[in-house]
């Protein structure tokens, strides 16, 4: 599981919903925006559409902060995203690393 710090409160995901670009895979979708400043924030939802039973929803959260804890120091300052899970049977890591490796292309360099 993710520090707090690393996770995103009900009002930075609702903000992040709200006004954040969004980068997709199949079985993935990320809403993110860029702050100045602070630690990144990621957090994960599973909606009910895509597993009824609580228990596989809190699961697949479970999973997703497990798997993003090996991404966290490549991450830039000030991000915070929310990741939407589309399926169920979706291998997360692969498609983690595919929208991070997208994120990398559309975030402007630093100098």
């Amino acid at each position: 599981m993710l520090q707090k710090r690393n996770r995103n409160d009900r009002k930075k995901v609702a903000s992040v919903l709200r006004s954040g670009e969004s980068l997709k895979t199949p079985n993935l979708q990320l809403k993110f925006l860029l702050e100045t400043a602070g630690n990144p924030q990621i957090s994960f939802i599973a909606p009910k559409t895509i597993a009824k039973n609580s228990v596989k929803r809190n699961f697949l959260r479970r999973r997703g902060y497990h798997l993003i804890q090996k991404h966290l120091s490549g991450l830039p300052t000030g991000l915070r995203g929310v990741f939407i899970f589309k399926r169920t049977d979706a291998n997360i890591e692969n498609d983690i690393k595919e929208i991070f490796n997208k994120l990398n292309r559309v975030l402007p360099k630093k100098t």
